[in-house]
């Protein structure tokens, strides 16, 4: 039993943060351009979004954007929005 209480008191600890709720609306309705662009805006060197990296580069911006100050990560968004419609 105590075993037990133990794991359980360690499975506590591991956050169960899915890193995919990370991810903000947001920047899932992004076009591969803009979220290439924005990554490349913070300094994040891109290779080809395709299906399967479509979802690495998304986790990377919402880390990236998370580790940022908050009154940043917004602004690098509304740019980069913004650069679609000039376009």
């Amino acid at each position: 039993m105590k075993i037990c209480n133990y794991i359980g008191s360690v499975i506590n600890l591991i956050p169960l943060q899915n890193s995919c709720s990370m991810v903000s609306e947001e920047i899932k309705q992004m076009t591969n351009e803009d979220l290439a662009a924005a990554l490349k805006n913070l300094g994040v060197r891109v290779g080809p979004i395709t299906v399967t990296t479509r979802v690495v580069y998304e986790r990377k911006l919402a880390r990236v954007q998370q580790e940022m100050p908050q009154e940043t990560a917004p602004a690098v968004l509304n740019f980069c929005m913004c650069l679609r419609g000039s376009l």
